[in-house]
């Protein structure tokens, strides 16, 4: 198993949100520099790492993965010492009451009205974050305001575990998965230049992305994507399927990919034994929509592996699937500089 997984297990337990990456990117800069020719800090606080070619090849690839998760931020308090919060990214409220979440090193929990003090209305309602509230164990709001503060950010507490048969459960897999493919692939030396783009706020859409100020001819951009590989779910339906491999997709809700790249990153894989799979559904995004229309057009793919439960406290992966990705990354540069 060529995956690192004590260096997955920390970038996953650390904690950065949108626009509050800042201990993820000091965390990869300490892990890179040594192998960078080069690296910045843009405004938005992309991180992005030069590495020089070994050969006069002239083409010039990027190669992206996004540092934030999905999170939450405080919006106010309550009088029983309680606050208020709102997502930050695409949380789905149906999976975060009961969840311990921590924030300024203090534990908590979402919590919301006792069933038996709803209404049959109520009760039948979808779950709303209007509806919850965090409860750090204050005894009021008094109490709580010297704690806490207005826009302090919140996670999912760390609690990356390896399970089953060869499987990972974690908060922040996407796309901390992702950042380790890349620190991982800065260490190898290629006939041509990479940069190495850590990328900010995919989460609240692709806003680090669309700020990149680089200048390449080819992006791949390594990912986490859906997984609705569940019984009773129709086949064209389940989108990707956890232990068949790299997920490979022609298009998305914000990326039509390049055809011949598409097709190039499919047929490197059949020649190298690796397994990857495309989705059976037009769905999803990530930072290739802001990449692909940059500089009058990048020629771009994504190269993902396939998650189950996706921005919830425990996304499900496989690490068979994350080696497939690393592969193909590793080959895909290797080709493209021919």
């Amino acid at each position: 198993m060529n995956m690192n997984i004590k260096l997955l297990e920390t970038l996953c337990n650390l904690n950065g949100g949108s626009g509050d990456e800042g201990k993820i990117r000091e965390f990869i800069y300490e892990k890179i520099k040594k192998n960078a020719d080069e690296i910045r800090v843009d405004n938005l606080g992309n991180l992005i790492a030069f590495k020089k070619g070994t050969g006069n090849n002239r083409v010039r690839l990027t190669l992206t993965a996004h540092m934030d998760e999905v999170s939450f931020i405080v919006t106010s308090y309550r009088d029983d010492g309680t606050v208020r919060f709102a997502p930050v990214g695409g949380i789905n409220a149906d999976s975060v009451l009961g969840r311990r979440v921590i924030s300024n090193g203090l534990t908590g929990v979402i919590g919301s009205k006792a069933i038996h003090n709803m209404t049959e209305k109520e009760q039948q309602k979808a779950a709303d974050f209007d509806d919850f509230s965090i409860d750090f164990g204050f005894a009021d709001k008094a109490e709580c305001q010297e704690k806490i503060s207005l826009g302090d950010r919140v996670y999912f507490e760390e609690n990356f575990i390896l399970f089953g048969n060869e499987m990972v459960a974690s908060k922040a897999i996407d796309d901390r998965f992702g950042c380790a493919i890349l620190i991982s692939l800065i260490e190898k030396n290629f006939p041509c230049d990479v940069t190495f783009a850590f990328l900010t706020q995919e989460e609240v859409g692709c806003r680090g992305a669309k700020a990149l100020d680089i200048d390449v001819d080819i992006a791949i951009v390594i990912e986490t994507t859906t997984a609705a590989d569940f019984d009773g779910v129709l086949d064209d339906k389940k989108c990707t399927r956890i232990n068949e491999g790299a997920v490979v997709t022609f298009m998305d809700h914000g990326t039509i990919y390049d055809k011949n790249l598409y097709e190039l990153t499919r047929k490197i894989a059949t020649e190298n034994g690796i397994k990857t799979q495309t989705k059976t559904l037009i769905a999803g995004g990530n930072d290739a929509s802001a990449l692909y229309i940059k500089n009058g057009g990048i020629k771009t793919i994504a190269i993902s592996i396939p998650c189950r439960y996706l921005h919830t406290a425990n996304c499900v992966a496989s690490l068979s699937d994350m080696e497939m990705v690393e592969k193909l990354a590793e080959k895909m540069i290797k080709k493209c500089t021919e």
